[in-house]
């Protein structure tokens, strides 16, 4: 059941009142049903987590819990164009991000924001964005978000037509990952 059903283990904690408990089952759940490409489904689990968040103690131990459930959220809602939300949501995160020193998931933050620039045709602030998760992944030595990063400054310059910008950013991306 905790496997391949941690919503259910997530719902009885939940109305059972423990939240602490259910918090990281409703996480779960969230991941499963991404998985599944359930996304409309995911949010409403990770919303049930952070929902419950709201009755534990204020301490580091909550704030990374919400870290995940907020950071989650907005690949699910990138991914349904529910780009206002995604934002304010990156927003609350980067603040927590920030406050935990977590460079890695500041970087992540970043590179989300490009991407969710990019479609809005903000191809300006879609590179300010991947610049900033490019150097936060090299100060925290993030590399999986170092590459995220490059192929989205390489995405953002094809966009506005600088073709020799794009082509080495996206060069430097495959370097990077060799």
């Amino acid at each position: 059941i905790l496997e391949h059903e941690p919503e259910l283990i997530a719902h009885h904690c939940t109305k059972a009142g423990l939240s602490a408990q259910a918090t990281p089952y409703w996480l779960r759940a969230g991941k499963r049903a991404v998985e599944q490409s359930a996304n409309a489904e995911a949010i409403a689990d990770f919303g049930k987590g952070l929902d419950l968040l709201q009755d534990l103690p204020d301490n580091a131990d909550r704030a990374q819990q919400e870290l995940s459930l907020q950071i989650d959220l907005v690949a699910c809602m990138r991914i349904l164009d529910r780009y206002d939300e995604a934002l304010a949501t990156l927003d609350r995160a980067q603040v927590i991000a920030g406050d935990l020193d977590r460079l890695g998931d500041l970087a992540l933050i970043h590179n989300y924001r490009g991407n969710i620039y990019f479609p809005l045709g903000k191809f300006e602030t879609c590179l300010e964005q991947h610049q900033l998760a490019a150097d936060v992944a090299r100060r925290g030595a993030a590399v999986e978000q170092e590459a995220r990063a490059l192929s989205g400054l390489g995405d953002a310059y094809y966009a506005q037509g600088q073709m020799i910008k794009s082509y080495d950013h996206f060069q430097a991306c495959v370097d990077f990952c060799r």
